[in-house]
Parts: structure tokens; sequence; C-alpha cells
């Protein structure tokens, strides 16, 4: 893939992961249970496989067609769910955000950037909102709680991304 050689080796492993690391950090921003935490990795991970499936035959799919699925992210679903390392794995979701897009705002176009950024909001929002939280048996909960939206917004501001309602 000629267009990825724009990228030095540890350049593409940062773009390769931060979606991980941005979904990481929006199931940590509410303990919801480790089934609430499955639910929101999946929703995430769906939402940014959709976002790829739609860029079709750009410089993103061609960063995601190259993950090497023998060296995955370290990514514990029942620690990222604790309520200890919760201000870690949020902290550590933005800063692959961040990394990422001035990484495609250095070395590669803008549209590919805004896609980029476009998917990693989307996938975390996808994230947060495929757990409802508080209330008892489903009544009173909340689709997205105060320290979802937090995230959500933290992540958008840092990456300098809106996005579009």
């Amino acid at each position: 893939m000629a267009e990825l050689e724009i990228f030095t080796p540890e350049e593409l492993k940062q773009l390769q992961q931060a979606p991980m690391y941005v979904i990481a950090g929006a199931v940590a921003s509410e303990t919801d249970g480790i089934l609430g935490s499955m639910r929101e990795t999946v929703d995430g991970v769906k939402s940014f496989a959709r976002a790829l499936a739609e860029a079709q035959d750009s410089l993103l799919s061609a960063i995601f067609a190259s993950i090497d699925a023998d060296d995955p992210v370290d990514f514990d679903i029942e620690n990222v769910s604790q309520a200890d390392t919760a201000d870690a794995a949020m902290s550590e979701g933005i800063d692959a955000a961040v990394t990422a897009i001035r990484i495609l705002e250095a070395k590669a176009q803008m549209g590919d950037a805004d896609t980029y950024a476009a998917a990693l909001l989307n996938a975390a929002t996808a994230a947060v909102t495929a757990a409802r939280t508080g209330g008892f048996l489903g009544i009173g909960a909340e689709t997205i709680s105060k320290n979802e939206a937090a995230y959500i917004e933290r992540l958008s501001e840092s990456m300098g991304y809106q996005q579009e309602p």
C-alpha cells in the first residue's frame, strides 16, 4: 500500500490503535458493569467499522486494512471499567485521538483528518449510548450520563472537531 509509505511505522501504529483507545476511554467514562462495558465496546467498534465501510478506497481504509491482528491493543475491558482506572483510560483515549489527528493533519489531506475525527467521535458516541446508566430495571436510566457527555465534549474539543447534529 504505497499511500501508507508517508507514515513512519510508529505513526501508522498510532493511527491503527487510536480507535480502541478512544473507545476504551468512552467505556471508562461511566461504570456500567462488565456487560454494559462489553456492549459499549461492541457498539463503538461497529460504529467505527461502519465509518470505514463508508470511506471505501480512502487512505483511512488503507490504514485499517494494514492492522496486524497479531499485534492487538492491550485492552482489558474489566480493567477499563473500574472506577480507579477510568481517568487514565479517558486521558489515553483523548491523547491517542489528538496524536492521530495531528499525524493526519501533517501528512495527509485535511479531508482525511476530518473523516478520521468524525469516525472517532461517532465511535465514542456509539459506545457511551450503548448502555443506559442509573435507574432501576431500566426505569429512570439515562441514555448518556454527565460523565459520558463530558468525555465526548473533551474528545471533540481536543481534536478540534465538532460533530454535525
